[in-house]
């Protein structure tokens, strides 16, 4: 992915936590797919999980090297089954900014940009 003048690619960092679906932004997908978006209560960044046929696929968590992604949110999702396009708002170290970031549906493999 190409940020030009935007911050990134970043990477979210594939993880063994799973987004809490009572807190979650949930997401329905093609092919009885489900993506649930949960920007934690407490100081680790947002993760995002794919469920397809009621199985976990991935999960994914939003954090970086030496900075921190607080939250995400006014997320719009579009896509096909092969990749999942996200637009956001993210609040991180560097103050709100938008964000695009593309996840590859199959394995999670993901890159996305904050702008400034």
């Amino acid at each position: 992915m190409y940020c030009g003048f935007d911050d990134g690619p970043f990477s979210a960092i594939e993880t063994e936590l799973l987004a809490d679906e009572t807190r979650s932004k949930v997401f329905e997908l093609n092919n009885q797919g489900t993506l649930m978006i949960d920007n934690q209560l407490d100081s680790l960044s947002p993760i995002l999980s794919l469920y397809e046929e009621g199985q976990l696929k991935w999960s994914i968590l939003m954090e970086l090297e030496n900075w921190h992604v607080d939250s995400i949110y006014h997320i719009n999702m579009t896509g096909d089954k092969k990749i999942i396009k996200l637009s956001f708002f993210a609040a991180w170290s560097f103050g709100h900014e938008s964000g695009n970031m593309r996840i590859d549906r199959s394995n999670g493999d993901n890159n996305y940009c904050l702008s400034w």
